[in-house]
């Protein structure tokens, strides 16, 4: 449940922070419900917890193929996407398999907090990432939209050409209850 409404509230949270510390901001979740759980006092605290594990993944679920798909060039994009998805996949299963591997040995505090280290390193590895251009272009900074797309892109040329079409784009009322309007 918390991980729908966090889902839900987080395309205004990701609009304002950008989608860089969206996902921080979800990997620090991640952290404190990790280690939440893992040394909660009472079944409350592990619920509470849990609930700020669930927000986090709302965060992560919403804001992590939002990221991939600003930053990825439109002939990659689809397959970024669809390896983002196998490697959540992949991830559940080795979480699986983890979690077997600590119910032999009646450790349910430490295969709670385990989920802790790779949000650890995300939190390091997002700080290294920049700023989605879409987002940059969004709140007017557009010099640093296309210093970003000039790294991401083979020539000048390409990256001057995206960021016209993204500025196109958010010319146009996309969502939200502009859809109703005639």
């Amino acid at each position: 449940m918390a991980r729908q409404l966090a889902h839900y509230l987080t395309a205004g949270f990701s609009f304002r922070l950008g989608r860089k510390y969206s996902l921080m901001a979800g990997a620090i979740l991640f952290v404190l419900g990790s280690l939440g759980s893992a040394f909660a006092s009472s079944v409350e605290v592990l619920i509470g917890a849990r609930v700020i594990l669930g927000v986090a993944v709302g965060i992560a679920s919403y804001t992590a193929p939002l990221y991939l798909s600003e930053m990825a060039s439109e002939n990659v994009r689809g397959k970024m996407i669809s390896m983002y998805q196998l490697m959540v996949t992949l991830g559940i299963v080795l979480a699986f398999l983890s979690d077997t591997a600590f119910s032999y040995s009646g450790n349910w505090r430490a295969m709670l907090g385990v989920l802790a280290l790779p949000a650890v390193l995300l939190i390091i590895l997002v700080v290294f990432l920049p700023n989605s251009p879409r987002w940059l272009a969004q709140k007017g900074r557009h010099i640093e939209a296309e210093e970003v797309l000039r790294m991401l892109r083979d020539t000048s040329e390409k990256a001057r050409d995206e960021l016209n079409e993204i500025r196109e784009s958010l010319k146009l009322k996309q969502g939200g209850w502009a859809l109703f309007k005639s």
